[in-house]
């Protein structure tokens, strides 16, 4: 799979590194369908979920862009500015440089975000009203609870005070990141995007708490969206059969959505 690269400015001043993936020219005519994905906090996009999926999709005639949020992988910036908004500013960003491509169908632009990421592209999606369909692995919904279940009360009002903390994997983060999320209600979000939303949850997912799962499951509109979730499964799809049943559920629900022929 051959992926080019090329680096834009986003509305927010950072300078981002995208990849993409083009399927064969002889095979599929233009304009093409295409797929924007991007990756978790302290992830990059040139993650294994996003390459297997990217090749997957290449392979059938979807044009893939993966990006690097701001303060990661080979995008500019430091990853303790980094916050939902600033992301969500970011994907608009990368969305807007893919509806310029003259070889994409500019009404058949899809998104595919991981956890931290997957909360940007709800809150960016609300904005974006031609989106064709929207791809959860694993979202936090609810950033203020995932960050207190990691943390707990008194470094939470630690990370208040002093106006920064180190997170528990050794990752700085600015107070901007608690004061961003408290504006932002992820469920309000989901209700707004009119688009199909897809999700896939695991279990027993660590970061994600079971009453964020809930709050997903009675938000998300059974008339378009879905959730799946996986027994057993954390929140990286460690076990090699929990990542490849997460897999072969994008790889379903995205050959459904935008009509392709394969087996």
């Amino acid at each position: 799979m051959k992926l080019y690269e090329e680096d834009l400015t986003a509305d927010d001043g950072e300078r981002i590194r995208v990849y993409y993936g083009i399927p064969d020219c002889e095979r599929f005519s233009n304009p093409i369908p295409a797929i924007i994905m991007t990756h978790g906090y302290t992830s990059k996009g040139k993650n294994k979920t996003n390459l297997v999926l990217a090749e997957w999709l290449i392979e059938n005639g979807i044009a893939t862009f993966i990006f690097d949020l701001s303060g990661h992988g080979e995008s500019s910036g430091n990853i303790s500015n980094q916050t939902v908004s600033k992301a969500a500013v970011e994907v608009q960003s990368v969305y807007k440089y893919v509806q310029g491509m003259d070889f994409v169908n500019s009404n058949m632009i899809g998104l595919f975000g991981s956890s931290f990421s997957g909360t940007a592209i709800l809150h960016a999606a609300v904005n974006i009203k031609d989106v064709f369909a929207v791809f959860l692995k694993s979202p936090i919904t609810d950033y203020y609870d995932t960050r207190l279940h990691q943390l707990g009360n008194q470094r939470m009002e630690q990370w208040k005070e002093e106006g920064e903390i180190i997170l528990n994997d050794g990752t700085k983060s600015n107070v901007s990141f608690i004061d961003d999320i408290m504006n932002i209600n992820t469920y309000i979000d989901l209700k707004a995007v009119e688009v199909p939303v897809i999700v896939v949850q695991g279990s027993e997912d660590e970061d994600v708490t079971k009453s964020q799962i809930e709050r997903l499951r009675v938000s998300l509109n059974t008339k378009k969206d879905r959730l799946y979730i996986i027994d057993g499964a954390n929140h990286s799809y460690k076990k090699v059969e929990h990542f490849n049943e997460m897999i072969s559920i994008f790889m379903k629900e995205m050959k459904g959505i935008y009509g392709l022929c394969t087996s």
